[in-house]
């Protein structure tokens, strides 16, 4: 019985959740490949595919994005301006750089664009599997964690209204109109 990379690792912790990955490449080969690897591994991705940073865009700012996965040559918007602009929107989108150019000036601006990562090409297929997996790692990471603060936020509010109502914390006047308003017995003076 053969197991891939991602089932081993994420076994059925992942089984109901999707990320969305955005493939940003103007050569249709090297989506093609990427989205072959991705398939292969049955990494919980829904592939979406762009070939060109302008047009990336037009989709990121239409549906939301967990991973950007961008060349950084490409015509009419390059894959570093790209990834700039989504970092400013979409702070919460993974970006992931790659390139056929390994200079420093390249990886420096990748990093400054808030690139979680950066591979070149050819792309080294243990080196993008490993770099894909954390990157879905951080994502899930992530949203448990606004998950978990939106559930506090939740408890907090609640815990307010019940120490309003009970009297063990004063309320202003507007709350205590508001309260009287919608029937809650609370009294008739502000504690």
């Amino acid at each position: 019985l053969w197991y891939s990379e991602s089932e081993l690792l994420w076994g059925d912790c992942m089984q109901n959740e999707t990320f969305r990955i955005l493939l940003v490449d103007d050569d249709h080969n090297e989506r093609d490949g990427l989205r072959f690897l991705i398939e292969r591994e049955k990494y919980p991705l829904q592939i979406i595919e762009a070939s060109n940073g302008k047009r990336a865009l037009e989709i990121i700012r239409q549906e939301p994005i967990d991973i950007l996965l961008a060349d950084i040559r490409m015509p009419y918007m390059d894959g570093l301006e790209l990834s700039a602009i989504v970092h400013d929107e979409f702070p919460e989108t993974k970006i992931i750089i790659f390139s056929a150019y390994g200079e420093f000036e390249y990886a420096k601006k990748a990093m400054e664009a808030k690139a979680v990562n950066y591979l070149l090409k050819p792309i080294d297929v243990q080196e993008f599997l490993k770099v894909i997996s954390s990157t879905m790692a951080k994502c899930r990471e992530d949203k448990i964690l606004a998950e978990q603060r939106k559930q506090r936020m939740q408890a907090d509010k609640t815990l307010r209204w019940i120490n309003l109502l009970t009297g063990k914390q004063s309320m202003t006047v507007e709350t205590f109109d508001v309260l009287k308003k919608q029937g809650y017995p609370i009294g008739d003076k502000i504690t």
